[in-house]
């Protein structure tokens, strides 16, 4: 897959409705708060998808090998874009991308298997997203998303780069869920909770710091400009568990949190 020679950037900041044009796809945005989405660089380190197995709802069919399905790139986003079977002997495919799927109708859930971007340099217009009747806050992405990680924030707050359609690149700060890590300088109540949170997000660079992981459970944070969900690390086991064993961190239901001071 060539590397994207453009960024795009989309800030959802409260606006509803703004309808977004690049690359022969639509994107809305929903009244909500949410992190940037952006298409890095082509330098930036990203993970490298060349396909995906993409859950998808049929919009129009335009013939047994062409469709317009929606797709769902990110929490409380849809996209409309236009799928080509890899079948198709028409060349090049009129198509944003390319995809296994079998005969479908409108209105149909469909499982576009394999999906890529199409490379052979013809695009379909895109359609524009569809009213969606569902509440922002309310939306989730169970997952697996690739992702690799960029900076580490704090103990239990990362940066990542995730690639959730072939192509379409999403950066967002990860706020593990379930979990309460110690303060840093600014919000500590003392030395010792300072050194706790260095200590805390030491051990979260080492696990995951430049690392692809996988996300899952992704919704938003109650507190804007970020998102809430769960990371594996390369190995496979869980961050905030990991996290909680080694001491750094303590689970958290969301009731009163205990402090990190006067601790042996």
């Amino acid at each position: 897959m060539k590397p994207l020679s453009k960024q795009l950037k989309v800030i959802f900041a409260g606006v509803a409705g703004v309808v977004v044009l690049g690359g022969g796809v639509a994107a809305i945005a929903l009244q909500a708060e949410a992190p940037v989405v952006a298409s890095p660089a082509p330098h930036a380190q990203v993970p490298s998808a060349i396909s995906l197995d993409v859950q998808a709802s049929v919009v129009r069919v335009v013939s047994d090998n062409v469709i317009y399905a929606e797709v769902k790139p990110w929490v409380a986003q849809r996209m409309v874009v236009s799928v080509c079977a890899r079948t198709q002997t028409n060349t090049p495919r009129p198509c944003d991308y390319v995809a296994d799927f079998t005969t479908v109708r409108q209105g149909q859930g469909v499982v576009l298997r394999n999906m890529a971007r199409n490379t052979s340099g013809v695009l379909a217009h895109a359609l524009p997203a569809p009213n969606m009747n569902f509440r922002p806050r309310s939306d989730k992405i169970e997952g697996p998303v690739r992702a690799r990680v960029t900076h580490i924030l704090d103990g239990d707050t990362v940066q990542v780069v995730a690639e959730t359609l072939p192509g379409y690149f999403v950066t967002t700060d990860i706020r593990l869920g379930g979990l309460d890590t110690p303060e840093k300088k600014g919000r500590a109540k003392c030395a010792s909770e300072i050194e706790r949170n260095r200590q805390s997000t030491a051990a979260t660079t080492q696990l995951v710091g430049g690392k692809q992981v996988t996300l899952l459970n992704i919704e938003f944070e109650k507190y804007g400009g970020r998102m809430l969900g769960d990371i594996k690390t390369p190995q496979g086991s869980d961050l905030s568990q990991t996290l909680v064993s080694r001491g750094f961190a303590r689970p958290y239901d969301g009731g009163t949190k205990r402090g990190w001071c006067n601790l042996s």
